[in-house]
């Protein structure tokens, strides 16, 4: 059997310390490396065959270098690009991610979380709904597994997501400016944020109606059924890809009906023209992505971190500098895999 290529043959072969090589493989404290050296020891580990086994770097640590991150499914192309973005900023900083689809069914979610903690994951991203209460939750709020949460509906747990608060004003002005105060608006049945924005709405002079979908009975089709019977002169969306699938079905059941619209916009697949759209709310993912795992890395990497909660401001864009952030997307080398 071939002789296992260890850290000590990278070293000797580098002509480095054991030290040196155990900071640029593993990518911690790698700033108190050369450029030169880290390429030096990138260069013999390659030409060695040299594989780090998980296994021992975790009895020797304590961690397994794994993320997980719960997902309710891929139903979507915005759903990957979440997992593709995070699963890039977790490999910068020397982290694996795990993925788990729950089919957003709370006991698949529970299941989903324990098989993380029996994995040994270091850290967990949850964009679902953990219920606080639960036995479950209650052993990672006792330090079972450092876990990030997509809101910070709950207090319990560090969260990140974004603020729409920030910029819900201005679409609704929006609104008004084009001669429009009653509008429709399509929400996840999950999203629990109805009731808030109807009066957040109700203060800035627009009657707000809200629909919406998540289960059989609540299918978006149904939905948009309904607005489009209505006629309702303004329609809003947090996610493009509704509005403009509204749109197509619409313009197919009722044709003489163009409503002002604004949706959100975040990745670069997700403009589109239309001349009654008004503007977008734009949300910054590249901000979002990295914080996420700062924040769980921090967590992860040290116990006196503090529970934190972050809320990342949105902004109203109009269709001008929609315009312009989509050519600015295009050209940043960072969105090159969600055009």
């Amino acid at each position: 059997m071939d002789k296992r290529i260890t850290i000590r043959d990278v070293a000797e072969s580098a002509g480095c310390s054991f030290v040196a090589v155990s900071r640029v493989l593993s990518g911690r404290d790698i700033r108190h490396v050369s450029p030169e050296m880290r390429e030096r020891v990138r260069s013999a580990a390659e030409r060695l065959g040299y594989r780090p086994s998980p296994a021992a770097r975790a009895l020797r640590t304590g961690r397994t270098r794994t993320i997980g991150l719960l997902l309710g499914a891929f139903h979507n192309r915005m759903e990957g690009c979440v997992a593709h973005a995070l699963t890039e900023a977790a490999k910068r900083r020397g982290y694996r991610l795990i993925i788990a689809l729950t089919n957003y069914d709370p006991e698949e979610e529970r299941e989903a979380l324990e098989d993380m903690l029996n994995r040994q994951a270091d850290g967990v991203i949850d964009t679902l709904s953990l219920d606080p209460e639960s036995p479950l939750a209650l052993r990672f709020g006792k330090g079972a597994c450092p876990i990030l949460l997509q809101d910070n509906a709950q207090t319990s747990f560090s969260s990140v997501w974004y603020d729409y608060d920030t910029a819900l004003p201005e679409v609704f002005a929006a609104f008004r400016r084009a001669g429009i105060r009653h509008v429709a608006m399509i929400c996840s049945l999950f999203n629990g944020e109805a009731d808030h924005r109807r009066a957040l709405a109700e203060e800035n002079g627009i009657e707000l109606e809200c629909f919406t979908h998540g289960d059989g009975d609540h299918s978006l089709e149904h939905v948009y059924a309904e607005i489009a019977g209505k006629k309702i002169p303004g329609v809003f969306a947090l996610e493009s890809m509704v509005i403009r699938n509204f749109l197509e079905s619409a313009a197919l059941s009722v044709p003489s009906y163009r409503p002002a619209c604004v949706c959100a916009y975040t990745l670069p697949f997700e403009h589109f023209r239309y001349e009654r759209l008004l503007g977008a709310v734009y949300r910054p993912f590249r901000e979002l992505s990295e914080q996420r795992v700062d924040i769980l890395v921090r967590m992860i990497e040290s116990s006196h971190t503090l529970r934190r909660t972050l809320r990342i401001p949105c902004r109203f864009t109009d269709r001008n500098e929609l315009a312009r952030i989509h050519a600015e997307q295009l050209r940043d080398p960072y969105y090159r895999y969600f055009r």
